[in-house]
């Protein structure tokens, strides 16, 4: 059975993969909490010019304290989003490896919802991250643009409600051997 073998090996790098990804939004949450604190220090308005970094090319690029804040929360509402679906996909690999195999109702199941999480989670995080850059632009003005793009993440939801359909197809086939044999 080396697809089955394979398949695990899949599992099993995703599973690394998962806490991997949970730990680096992790970190980078820190970093923002930590940044927002030090921001306090900043004026309320920040200029860069080549004068002040010439190592970089820049051209005046401004910053309002507002805005860091605003990019500083936006951004750790979708890093909270990543964390929460790398979470699930851990515990869906988990799982599978439990198993020994997707192809079991239960599997099929999970891996569904991990897909609809894979879709809905980073829509609700940027809902709220709208509203939210919309309150801070509303109460304290001097932000700038929000951008928000979440394509891959429809994609991956996409391939993990597909493979949900190829896991339950497979275990029919596996019920139906199962009872042949009886």
């Amino acid at each position: 059975m080396k697809s089955l073998e394979t398949i695990q090996k899949v599992s099993k790098f995703g599973k690394i993969l998962s806490k991997i990804i949970f730990t680096l939004c992790l970190v980078a949450l820190i970093i923002f909490f930590v940044a927002g604190l030090c921001v306090v220090t900043l004026p309320a308005n920040i200029e860069i010019t080549k004068d002040t970094l010439p190592f970089l090319e820049v051209n005046n690029i401004k910053f309002s304290k507002n805005g860091i804040y605003d990019a500083l929360i936006v951004a750790s509402i979708g890093l909270i989003a990543e964390m929460y679906i790398a979470k699930k996909a851990e515990k869906y690999f988990e799982f599978e490896l439990q198993e020994g195999t997707p192809f079991t109702e239960e599997g099929a199941n999970k891996i569904k919802k991990l897909g609809i999480i894979v879709i809905v989670a980073p829509i609700i995080a940027s809902l709220i991250s709208f509203v939210i850059h919309i309150v801070i632009a509303k109460l304290f003005g001097d932000v700038g643009e929000i951008e928000l793009n979440y394509d891959i993440s429809l994609t991956m939801g996409l391939v993990f409600l597909f493979l949900s359909a190829v896991f339950r197809y497979g275990a029919s086939l596996k019920n139906n051997e199962n009872e042949k044999n009886i």
